[in-house]
């Protein structure tokens, strides 16, 4: 779970739980809590022990093997399929290189704020620029 809630001073407050436990602090914008979200739960999932298995025998692909088998699928228009492929393609080479089991809610906060920023204020590796 995570919450991000405006206080009467207006500044935000972050709070974030996992697994039982829970982080909070405050930021001065709302963009700025947004990544001390992010921050707080990648402390949290690092603290706590991976309890994600895979079957056995099964493998986790990169999420860029999945995202390609699915859009490859024959049954999306041509201006849908064109959609998929940008937004595969703005995707940072990092992520997309990521197995999809591995992929975390703090990951995919990273990448929607990363997403957020114009093309030109992200680097290949999906950083944002200053």
């Amino acid at each position: 779970m995570a919450n991000i809630e405006r206080l009467p001073s207006g500044s935000y407050r972050v709070t974030v739980q996992l697994a039982g436990q829970r982080r909070r602090g405050t930021a001065a914008t709302k963009a700025d809590a947004g990544q001390l979200r992010a921050r707080l739960l990648a402390e949290l999932q690092a603290a706590s022990p991976r309890t994600r298995r895979l079957p056995s025998g099964a493998r986790s692909v990169p999420v860029a093997e999945l995202l390609d088998r699915q859009i490859a699928d024959p049954g999306y228009s041509p201006t849908t399929h064109t959609d998929l492929q940008r937004v595969r393609d703005r995707l940072p080479a990092e992520f997309r290189a990521t197995p999809v089991v591995d992929v975390t809610v703090a990951d995919l906060d990273r990448l929607y704020d990363n997403l957020a920023q114009p093309a030109g204020r992200r680097t290949e590796s999906g950083e944002r620029t200053t």
